[in-house]
Parts: structure tokens; C-alpha cells; sequence
């Protein structure tokens, strides 16, 4: 078949053929069966958030007695009230691309409510990021299916979202992403505002069982174990989660139904698309059964999830929140474990809206730290968070040119940990005094208490003949490049009044490159 075939498209669209099955037709077809499972899912997921066990026969068709009738005769049903699913009285939305998932999503849930005589909202976005008239041919796709579904008696209407020309792309610079991310955040605000404007329940999204399983290898790949996609978050809902991408094209071809390809799914760019095309084939030409193996793992843990997202829900109000800053009193969170505090960073990062990844390495950093130090601080790109005398504290950076940044108070002996590897604090001969080691340094005789912090250009530090010399000329010429300066440690004696750069430990990155100062 041609991708984004416009004459096959025409001639479904003028084509008179029945979109939908007569009120005849066997319960066993593959069509049927298929909206029958929609439906199921449908109705459970809008009752309580659940879940599934991935192991059972996923291709198995309903049987007359159990089928609660044809999905298509265009009439009110005859079943009685306690026969009909609990989303009747549910204001339903879906969310089209006009990709293959979601247009099969569109045409069976417009089945369905056309036997329930439901109406039907749709929301489709117009990012204006592909070329050539894809992204507009995509709407207008839409826009003709859902008008050809209205020709058969569903009440259904259309919401279409028009981003503005380059606006993905202002997105993704400002908050230094990926365009495909940008894209994301900017759809599901759409998402929100086709939500409020229809006053929904419950609007539709089409991933389905492929998607959750390059989700959770993405997830194992990138250093974290994941329970997939939730089949109900907040006002989402995923009707066809246990359907794999095959069936769904099956039935899309059983019905004659064409749809639409986004070009992009083919950049091997695009991590997603990578697992998809390499990894996926794979698996499945060497393991098999991994794919039922990996969902019932994902729902065991989901469970164990859901059971930790239930003690997090008991976790400290923030003492101050705003849009940029969010701040917990520390005495308030010293008593959480590390998993707990490692989740109420995260999801701190969440509500700010930090798109980009936070390494569990630097949450360890962070936690290590917590119970030895005063303060402590992760500088990130797009996200700080530390803590100081008072608060647990996660906030938006600006203006940071660096990739990371650190800083630390330390006023007694033990073993800290940072982003140069593990720093280990001994008492010195000398009353106050201490020694730092590690595997790059030795710094000997330094008063408590003293700072060990990224290195800036501007620090200045003794020379042998009384001048000072300033950080950024030492750093250049031991040829440190300056993306990877901010993980140069420095030292500094806190005194009463003056704070005195004792080291710059170039060593971290160059052999034997470091500038230490005799105590005074």
C-alpha cells in the first residue's frame, strides 16, 4: 500500500460501502469481536482505574451468548438499564491523528455510541512540524472521517487544535528538548482545553499493547523499570491497551477503512523508532512469549506501584509553591526513606513541568547527602534541587550554562558523595582540621567548616608569590574544555571574615592537574 495513499482515500470517502456492520451481522466476526473488546475495556476502565491480566488469549471472539448484541444497528438499544455500561451517562472524547490506532479508536467507539445513541466528541491536532501537507493532510483526513461517520447517524463533532507555525520548535528550544517532546506537551494541552471546552469525562487515547511494550523496553534501556502505560490516568483512558497494532490494522482492513502514516515513524532518529524496527524483531524472532512475560512482570509491578503511589499521597505539603519553586520544611521530610524522597523529587520535577530527564544518579547524590550535610545542591540545565537548613527545595534554572553543577556545606568528618566520585572526610592531627581524600586528590589541614562546590571562571586562588590567580586562566591552560569545567571541585574555608579558595582540583579530569594552597 502507498503511505497517505489521496486516491484510495477518495474512494473510501465517496465509496457507499456500510462503515458500520448491519445488525445481522455474527457476533464471531472479526469486526465485532473487536468492538466488543473495545467496549469491555471501555467500560471497565471508566468505572475504577485497574489491572488487566496480559496473559489471556488476547484474539479470542466472543460467543452468542455472551456478545451483548449487534454494535451497528443504528438503533436505541433494547437492553435494559442494568444491562447497559456504566459510560452511558459519561460525556466521552476521542483523540484522532489519523494513524491506524487511532482511527480504528474513532470508528469503534462511534460504533458503540451509535447503538447507545451517545454522542461523541473528537479532538485532532495540527502540530505543523511535518512537510509537504502531511500534518494538513491529517486533519483533513479526519475532518472526512468524521463526517462520513455523521453520515451514518452518529452525533458527532469535531475539535481541531491549530498550533501556530514553528511553535514546536520555540517549545523545544525554550525548554531545551526534543521537538517530539515539545510536541507531546503542546498535544496534551490541547487535550486539557478540548477537555474543559466540552466539559468531558473522559477523553480517548489510542495506544495499545505494541506501544506499552516499546514503552517499558525504553524505560529498561534508559536505567528504570516501569509498570507501562496506565490503562487510566487522571482523565485518560486507553480502551485499546490490550490490543496489539496487528489487530487493529486487521481490522481496519477487514472494514476497507484506510488511515493515515506519519513519515517520522521511520526516523531511526527517534529512540522509540529504534526499539520499534530493531530491538521489537528482535525479541520476537529469538524469545518467544517475551512480550506476555514482560506485560504480566509490568502488571505484577504496576500493583506494587500503585500501592506506593498510595503512601506517597501521605506525603509533607509543600511549605511554598509557585511556578517556578517548590519547597518542603526539611524537618518535615528527614524522616522519609530514600524511595520516598526520591519520588517526592520526582514528582516535584512533574509538577513544575520539567520535560527533561533527571538521572536516578543525581537523585542518589542528593539523597546521600541529605543526612550529613547542611546544604547541599544539583545544578542542572533545566532543574535545581537540594536542600539548605530549612528546606527540601526543587526549582527551575536559569540562566545555567553548564551541564551540572554541585555544591555542598561540610562541617564534620564521613564520606560524601558527588559527582566526581566519593569524597572522604578525616579528622587531622590538628584541632578543626580535616583531610580530603579520594581516588583523584589529597588535601590536607582544612577548617571546618568549608565548602566543596563546582569551580567558577571568577574564583580566584593563591600563587606562590602572594598574587592571586583567577580560576578560568588555570583552567585553560590544563586545556579543560568548558562544557566540562562545572565538574572541577573546588574548596573553600568558610571564615569568619573571608571565604579562601584552599584547592582546584583539575585532577577529577586531568592526571595530577590540581592547585592546592598550604593552610595558613
Amino acid at each position: 500500500m502507498v503511505l497517505n495513499d489521496s486516491g484510495r482515500e477518495d474512494a473510501f470517502f465517496l465509496s457507499k460501502a456500510g462503515l458500520f456492520e448491519d445488525e445481522n451481522a455474527s457476533c464471531n466476526a472479526p469486526e465485532i469481536a473487536f468492538e466488543k473488546r473495545v467496549l469491555e475495556n471501555l467500560d471497565e476502565f471508566t468505572r475504577t482505574p485497574i489491572t488487566r491480566d496480559y496473559s489471556r488469549d488476547s484474539s479470542s471472539a466472543c460467543d452468542d451468548s455472551s456478545c451483548p448484541g449487534s454494535f451497528s444497528s443504528g438503533r436505541q438499544s433494547s437492553l435494559s438499564s442494568e444491562q447497559l455500561p456504566g459510560f452511558c451517562g459519561l460525556k466521552l472524547g476521542v483523540a484522532v491523528s489519523g494513524g491506524a490506532d487511532s482511527v480504528s479508536l474513532l470508528v469503534s467507539v462511534a460504533s458503540i455510541s451509535r447503538r447507545f445513541s451517545m454522542p461523541l466528541k473528537v479532538c485532532t491536532v495540527n502540530h505543523r512540524i511535518r512537510t509537504n501537507g502531511d500534518s494538513e493532510g491529517d486533519v483533513l483526513f479526519v475532518r472526512r472521517l468524521c463526517q462520513k461517520i455523521r453520515e451514518y447517524g452518529c452525533n458527532i463533532e469535531l475539535f481541531e487544535k491549530q498550533l501556530g507555525e514553528g511553535e514546536v520548535s520555540a517549545l523545544s528550544k525554550k525548554r531545551k528538548c526534543g521537538e517530539e517532546e515539545a510536541a507531546r506537551f503542546l498535544r496534551y494541552q490541547a487535550f486539557e482545553e478540548f477537555k474543559a471546552l466540552y466539559s468531558l469525562d473522559f477523553v480517548l487515547l489510542a495506544h495499545n499493547a505494541d506501544d506499552n511494550l516499546e514503552t517499558i523496553l525504553m524505560r529498561f534501556l534508559q536505567g528504570s523499570f516501569s509498570s507501562g502505560i496506565r490503562p487510566v490516568r487522571d482523565f485518560y483512558v486507553r480502551p485499546l491497551i490490550t490490543i496489539t497494532r496487528k489487530e487493529i490494522e486487521d481490522y481496519l482492513n477487514k472494514k476497507n477503512i484506510p488511515w493515515r502514516t506519519d513519515m517520522t515513524n521511520f526516523n531511526q532518529e527517534y529512540f522509540r523508532n529504534r526499539v520499534r524496527s530493531s530491538l521489537v524483531p528482535f525479541l520476537n524472532q529469538n524469545f518467544e512469549g517475551w512480550g506476555a512475560s514482560v506485560l504480566n512482570g509490568a502488571d505484577r509491578y504496576r500493583k506494587d506501584e500503585e500501592h506506593f503511589e498510595a503512601v506517597c499521597a501521605e506525603l509533607p505539603e509543600p511549605v511554598f509553591r509557585s511556578p517556578e519553586k517548590i519547597a518542603y520544611e526539611r524537618n518535615a521530610v528527614s524522616a522519609l526513606d530514600d524511595a520516598l524522597l526520591s519520588r517526592l523529587f520526582y514528582e516535584s520535577f512533574n509538577k513544575l513541568g520539567i520535560l527533561s530527564r533527571v538521572p536516578y544518579r543525581r537523585i542518589q547524590e542528593v539523597l546521600a547527602a541529605f543526612l550529613k550535610n547542611n546544604a547541599f545542591e544539583i545544578v542542572m540545565k533545566d532543574v535545581t534541587f537540594g536542600f539548605d537548613l530549612s528546606t527540601v527545595y526543587v526549582k527551575k534554572t536559569e540562566n545555567v550554562a553548564t551541564e551540572s553543577y554541585f555544591f555542598a556545606i561540610i562541617e564534620e568528618t564521613g564520606v560524601y558523595n558527588f559527582p566526581f566520585g566519593g569524597l572522604s572526610v578525616e579528622k587531622a592531627a590538628a584541632d578543626g582540621k580535616c583531610n580530603l581524600k579520594s581516588e583523584y586528590f589529597r588535601v590536607e589541614n582544612v577548617s571546618f567548616p568549608f565548602v566543596v562546590r563546582s569551580v567558577c571562571n571568577s574564583d580566584c586562588i593563591k600563587a606562590s608569590d602572594g598574587s592571586e590567580r583567577r580560576a578560568k586562566s588555570i583552567l585553560s591552560s590544563w586545556h579543560i574544555p568548558a562544557e566540562k569545567r562545572s565538574l572541577v571541585p573546588v574548596v573553600i574555608e568558610l571564615k569568619e571574615n573571608k571565604n579562601i579558595v584552599r584547592a582546584i582540583l583539575g585532577s577529577v579530569l586531568c592526571d595530577g592537574k590540581n592547585w592546592i594552597v598550604g593552610a595558613d
